[in-house]
């Protein structure tokens, strides 16, 4: 039993060590805009008030939201710009494209 516990603890650590390896860590900042698309397939763009705080990113404060649970990633990022709250943005720098496409955004957190 102790074998399969620390078997399963040591593949999450494992995980989780190489989702936070492969992304960028922002700053923390608050929310300045959210830009919707009206296209099937589109993602929310999310830009960020301080620049600096996503470097790398479009005026190194902004990027697309990307992942499998757009949804709840839209609605907590939504929740912080009415509530003023800040933010840090884990993102991938996506090299070779430009503009806004310069970043996907994976993960908040909320503060």
């Amino acid at each position: 039993m102790n074998k399969i516990v620390s078997s399963s603890v040591l593949f999450l650590l494992v995980t989780f060590s190489q989702f936070s390896l492969s992304l960028e860590e922002g700053l923390s900042s608050e929310v300045e805009a959210i830009y919707l698309g009206t296209d099937t397939g589109s993602y929310p763009y999310v830009t960020l008030k301080d620049s600096g705080s996503m470097p790398g990113c479009h005026a190194e404060r902004g990027g697309y939201l990307h992942g499998t649970d757009i949804n709840r990633a839209y609605s907590s990022v939504l929740a912080a710009l009415r509530a003023g709250s800040k933010v840090r943005a884990y993102y991938q720098l996506n090299s070779g494209n430009e503009g806004w496409g310069k970043c996907f955004i994976k993960a908040f957190s909320l503060y």
